[in-house]
């Protein structure tokens, strides 16, 4: 499975391709893959580093790494879609946070964003 770049644009229909092909089916931005919904996102030094970062975990049997709230926070603060706003202050008000780990992940990719201390 390969995706192709055109012009500075990544395809990534192989990938949602063969996912329905296992059984994924579309739920709005989301593909559903054994009950659980997956948004693949485009990577660049933040999310590489957050993956380096991920947990490592078993979802019903399968291995899978999960990023650290902190990690998550800055994708979608940086996104900064209303609704990524919204995760954002959902998972400070829900979610165990390093707050210092936070403000260095921000320092580091320049995203302002004032923390609630």
């Amino acid at each position: 499975m390969e995706s192709k770049v055109k012009e500075g644009v990544i395809n990534l229909s192989p990938i949602y391709e063969y996912l329905e092909s296992k059984g994924g089916k579309w739920k709005g931005e989301h593909i559903i893959v054994k009950g659980v919904p997956v948004q693949l996102i485009l990577a660049d030094e933040l999310e590489e580093e957050a993956v380096g970062n991920a947990k490592s975990i078993s979802y019903e049997g399968e291995p899978t790494k999960v990023f650290s709230p902190e990690y998550l926070i800055a994708v979608l603060k940086r996104a900064g879609r209303k609704k990524d706003l919204e995760k954002v202050e959902r998972l400070i008000e829900e979610t165990e946070i390093d707050k210092n780990k936070l403000k260095d992940i921000f320092k580091r990719y320049k995203i302002k964003y004032k923390i609630k201390e």
